[in-house]
C-alpha cells in the first residue's frame, strides 16, 4: 500500500492525475472485496423444500387411497399436478437470476413427468390398452410436452427430459415390429438415437451442447453394451470396443475432456469383455492389467491435451452449474 501511496504521489505531482483522483484510486484499492454473489436464493431453496414436501405428501395421500380411487379421479390429480407445476415453471422467467432459472428448469421437467404418468395412467387404466401401446403413448406425450418447453428454454435438465421421451418413443414403436425380441436390436437402435443426438450437437442444433454431447455418446455405448448382450460374440463386443475407441479418439483430437470421460468408461468396459470372450481364463487377468494400464496411459494423454478445461477449473464448473 505504501507503494501504491508512493507511485499515487509521483502521479499527482508530475500531473498525470489530480488530487481528487488519486484519492479515489486509493480509496477503492482499500476497500474490502466485494462478497462473491450467491448463486442459490432463498426462493430458490423454499420452491425445492415445498416441492418436495408437497410431493411427499401427496405421495402418502396417494399410497393409502390411490387403488381405491376411479379412473377419472386419478386423472384428474394427476393433471392438477402437472398443470401446478407447470404453470409455476413458466411463472417464473427471470433471464438474470440463475438459481430461479435453475428452479423453473427443474419444475418444467417435472412437468414432463407429470405428462408421462397422466398419459401411462390414461393408456392402462382406462382405454386398458397393452405395454407396447402405453409406452408410445408415454413417449409421445413426453416428447411433445418437453420439445415445447425446451423451444422455449434450452436448458440441461429438458434437453435430458426430451432425450428420454424420444428414446421411449422410438423404442416402443419398434416394439410393435414383428422382430426377434432380442437385445441386439433394442442395443442398435439405442445407439441409434444416441449417434443421431450427438451428430445434432456437433451441428449446433442443441444446446447446451456439452449436455448432448454426453447424452449422445453415452446412449451410443449403452447400446452398444446392451447389443453384446446376445448374441455374446467377439464380433459385437468388438464393434462396441471401436465405438468406445472412436469415442476417445475424437474427445483427444478435439480436446474435449467431457467426451474423453465417456469414451475412456466405455472403454473400460468393453475392452476387457472382449479379452475374457476371446482368451477366456487362461491370459485374461494379466491382458486385463496391461489393456487397464495402456487406457490410462492414453487417458493422461488425452487429459494432457485437454490441460485448458482443466486448469480453468473455476469456469468450467461455472458453466456447468448454468447448464441446470
Amino acid at each position: 500500500m505504501n507503494d501504491l501511496a508512493g507511485a499515487l504521489e509521483r502521479w499527482r505531482a508530475a500531473g498525470l492525475l489530480t488530487g481528487d483522483q488519486a484519492a479515489a484510486i486509493a480509496a477503492f484499492e482499500q476497500a474490502p472485496a466485494t462478497a462473491p454473489t450467491r448463486s442459490t436464493t432463498g426462493a430458490e431453496a423454499i420452491g425445492y423444500v415445498g416441492g418436495a414436501l408437497a410431493l411427499g405428501a401427496v405421495g402418502l395421500l396417494l399410497g393409502n387411497v390411490w387403488s381405491d380411487l376411479l379412473i377419472w379421479g386419478k386423472v384428474a390429480i394427476l393433471v392438477l399436478l402437472t398443470v401446478a407445476l407447470g404453470g409455476a415453471g413458466l411463472a417464473l422467467t427471470s433471464k438474470s437470476v440463475p438459481s430461479i432459472r435453475r428452479l423453473s428448469s427443474v419444475l418444467l421437467t417435472a412437468t414432463v413427468g407429470g405428462v408421462a404418468w397422466t398419459a401411462a395412467t390414461v393408456a392402462s387404466d382406462l382405454l386398458a390398452w397393452q405395454d407396447a401401446a402405453v409406452a408410445t403413448t408415454v413417449g409421445g406425450a413426453a416428447a411433445v410436452v418437453a420439445v415445447v418447453f425446451y423451444a422455449m428454454r434450452q436448458r440441461a435438465l429438458l434437453q435430458l427430459a426430451l432425450v428420454a421421451s424420444v428414446l421411449v418413443l422410438v423404442v416402443s414403436l419398434v416394439s410393435h415390429a414383428q422382430l426377434p425380441s432380442r437385445p441386439v436390436w433394442y442395443g442398435l437402435l439405442v445407439a441409434s438415437v444416441g449417434a443421431a443426438w450427438l451428430i445434432a450437437s456437433r451441428g449446433g442444433w442443441l444446446s447446451p451442447t456439452i449436455v448432448a454431447d454426453i447424452a449422445g455418446s453415452g446412449l451410443v455405448l449403452i447400446g452398444a453394451q446392451v447389443a453384446t448382450i446376445d448374441p455374446r460374440n467377439v464380433l459385437t463386443i468388438g464393434a462396441g470396443v471401436v465405438v468406445a475407441g472412436l469415442i476417445v479418439g475424437v474427445a483427444v483430437r478435439a480436446d474435449m475432456l467431457h467426451l474423453l470421460v465417456v469414451g475412456a468408461i466405455g472403454v473400460f468396459v468393453l475392452l476387457p469383455q472382449l479379452v475374457f470372450e476371446i482368451f477366456g481364463d487362461v491370459v485374461s487377468a494379466p491382458a486385463v492389467l496391461l489393456i487397464i494400464g495402456l487406457l490410462l496411459v492414453l487417458l493422461s494423454v488425452g487429459l494432457g491435451r485437454a490441460r485448458h478445461l482443466i486448469v480453468d477449473g473455476r469456469k468450467t464448473s461455472a458453466t456447468l452449474g448454468g447448464l441446470l
